[in-house]
This record gives structure tokens, C-alpha cells and sequence, in this order.
């Protein structure tokens, strides 16, 4: 798979759309969504309309690993990525904060709180509408936290009420579910490895290779499971998500380096 073209970002390159949205996790269906848009040299979506309440999610496929996956890491395997952010500024991003999350850069890291609404994924998106990519991420570990607590990325998000997420947890699981804007969909239930690190404020690089209905998850640098005909593969923005187990009982996730490689169709 090759580089297609450059994802041009920077100070005065792009102003950019930003979403935020909350959705109900497995075992509480419902959801608010919010957003803001301003202006892009593509176009800016239109927020849609809090979801209803959703039905029960569907049962996880049996997850089969495919040799057509990336063996070893992608970023080594795909060259100099075609976007990035070091979130060196706020250029990329709306900031936001209210009764599920908030975000700051600080430090040249993006930082999400999770303020502790129960049961709740909520997400903010940035940058244009990209399709089949490698997206890749530092996640710097929350201090103190419970063990279900998930964080991660946001993808293939074609508005503000669906997307996939592809989270870790603070006991080290990882997952992989969607929201197609009614239902909570499980597609990688939270599975034990040994490969993401759980110490407070050590350092996992995550990644999710979208390519068509394939999506292939990573983690520092090694495979570690693909899911096949997931549902909608249109394009659709990137961003990060975090979902507390616990109510009232919140925590602080941190997110640095960004990066996109973007595929060949």
C-alpha cells in the first residue's frame, strides 16, 4: 500500500471542522450530540440530530487475523506519514468542555477528561474527510484511573453520530466497537495482551489501519487483530474518545504525535 497524497496541515494551511459528540457505550444505550463547524477548503458537515435511544448491541463476530494485514508497524512499513500533529497549537482542533469531557493542549499534548458521565463514549473529530489511512497516536496513560476505563481513537466518523472506536483500557484490554448513529455495535470485544503497557503515564502507541470494510488494530508497533465487512467504509474524519466506567469518577488521558498515512485505493 502506498502514500496517495499529502494531508496538508500547519498554521495557515487549513482551517478545519471540528466535532464533538457524546454516545451511549454497551450498557447504557442513549446519546447527546453536539457540534461546530467552521470553514474548510472541502466541505464543513452538518450536525445531525441526538440519536434515539438504541437497542441492546449486537454480539462480537469471531475476530479471524488476515495475512493481508501489515505484518510488524505499519509506520515502518508505509514511510514518512502525509499528516501530523504534534500539537505544538490548537490549530487542528475546537476545544471543548461540558458535562462528559473537556479538552486543552497543554504541553504539546492533547488532553481529554473524562468527567465520570457514566457508561458514556464521547469524542471530538478534526481534519478534512479522508478514506482508506493508517492513523496512528501516542496515548500517554492516565494517572489514576479504574480498570474499565477506555480511551483512543475515533475514526471513519462520516458526522457527528456514527464512527468506530478503537480504545484501550487502564487494565490493558483492547476493543473495538462502532456507533451507527442508533446502535452500539461490538466488533473486537475487550480482549487481555500483553503487548500495552498499564503504568501510570508510560506511553502505548496505538493504531487502526481502515482499508475499505477491513480495519487491522496495532499496538506499539505489533498486529493485533483484524475485523472484516464492519459496515460503512465511506470517508470520514479522525479524532480521539474517551468513555468512564465509573460515575462521578473521572480521568485525564493524553494524546501526542498524530499521524496519517494515507492509502491507495
Amino acid at each position: 500500500m502506498n502514500k496517495k497524497k499529502m494531508i496538508r496541515m500547519g498554521i495557515g494551511m487549513l482551517v478545519i471542522p471540528v466535532l464533538a459528540a457524546c454516545t451511549s457505550s454497551e450498557d447504557q444505550e442513549s446519546a447527546v450530540a453536539t457540534s461546530v463547524a467552521a470553514t474548510l477548503e472541502v466541505s464543513a458537515p452538518t450536525a445531525a440530530p441526538p440519536p434515539t435511544q438504541a437497542p441492546a448491541p449486537t454480539a462480537a463476530p469471531t475476530q479471524v487475523p488476515s495475512p493481508t494485514a501489515i505484518p510488524g508497524n505499519p509506520a515502518d512499513a508505509l514511510g514518512d506519514p502525509n499528516g501530523k500533529d504534534s500539537f505544538d497549537n490548537a490549530n487542528n482542533w475546537t476545544l471543548f468542555n461540558n458535562n462528559c469531557f473537556a479538552t486543552t493542549i497543554t504541553g504539546g499534548k492533547f488532553v481529554m477528561e473524562a468527567k465520570g458521565a457514566l457508561e458514556l463514549s464521547c469524542w471530538e473529530v478534526s481534519w478534512p474527510l479522508i478514506k482508506d489511512y493508517y492513523y496512528q497516536s501516542e496515548v500517554v496513560m492516565p494517572v489514576a484511573c479504574n480498570a474499565n476505563d477506555r480511551f483512543g481513537l475515533f475514526f471513519r466518523a462520516p458526522d457527528n453520530d456514527r464512527g468506530f472506536l478503537f480504545g484501550i483500557q487502564c487494565d490493558g484490554k483492547y476493543s473495538l466497537s462502532s456507533w451507527d448513529g442508533e446502535n452500539t455495535n461490538i466488533i473486537v470485544a475487550p480482549i487481555d495482551n500483553t503487548i500495552i503497557s498499564t503504568s501510570p503515564e508510560s506511553i502505548n502507541v496505538i493504531g487502526v489501519v481502515a482499508d475499505g470494510s477491513t480495519m487491522s488494530l496495532y499496538a506499539n508497533g505489533q498486529f493485533l487483530a483484524q475485523a472484516q465487512n464492519v459496515g460503512f467504509a465511506d470517508n470520514g474524519k479522525i479524532g480521539y474518545f474517551v468513555r468512564a466506567a465509573v460515575e462521578d469518577e473521572g480521568f485525564v488521558v493524553q494524546y501526542d504525535n498524530l499521524a496519517i498515512w494515507l492509502l491507495d485505493q
